[in-house]
């Protein structure tokens, strides 16, 4: 299973996300700002942070990473022009 963040669980990356001191410990004030937090981003406000909702999605979306694949090989290797 995957990671979920609720009462009583811990999370400093969490509450940092949300602007609160990062002790690490789901209490009710860390869920009342999530609860709030869901509320204002229009989504179900049930208090859960878990990577399987769309609240872990929005509070930690998952970085670009690698490298862009240009269009063609041309925008690396231009044709040679000849003399």
């Amino acid at each position: 299973m995957g990671h979920a963040f609720k009462k009583s669980s811990r999370g400093n990356e969490l509450q940092t996300r949300l602007a609160l001191t990062a002790d690490g410990i789901f209490s009710p004030d860390t869920e009342r700002k999530v609860r709030a937090w869901q509320a204002q981003n229009d989504l179900a406000a049930d208090g859960i942070v878990g990577n399987a909702n769309a609240t872990w999605a929005k509070l930690f979306p998952v970085p670009l990473t690698g490298f862009l694949i240009p269009i063609s090989l041309k925008d690396i290797f231009p044709p040679r022009y000849q003399l």
